[in-house]
């Protein structure tokens, strides 16, 4: 399976990744770090350049997106 992973200008490439898991009518991408960790700031822009894809180019397709603002149980973080 492909992860979503790299932002469009390179800067936090390798950063983290965000794996997919889809359920009954919502899409839940969780992060899995480097084995150096992953940053505040990583879990930020990963999720948030995400959502801002969608909302450019898929915002005819699904009704919200939203981020949490800490890491869940079912991110794989260190």
């Amino acid at each position: 399976m492909d992860f979503f992973r790299d932002t469009p200008d390179g800067q936090w490439r390798g950063e983290a990744w965000l794996h997919p898991t889809v359920g009954k009518g919502v899409l839940v991408l969780n992060v899995i770090p480097p084995k150096k960790g992953v940053s505040k700031e990583a879990y930020a822009v990963y999720h948030g350049r995400f959502i801002e894809m969608l909302l450019a180019h898929f915002d005819e397709e699904f009704s919200e997106a939203f981020g949490t603002a800490k890491t869940t149980r079912d991110d794989r973080v260190n």
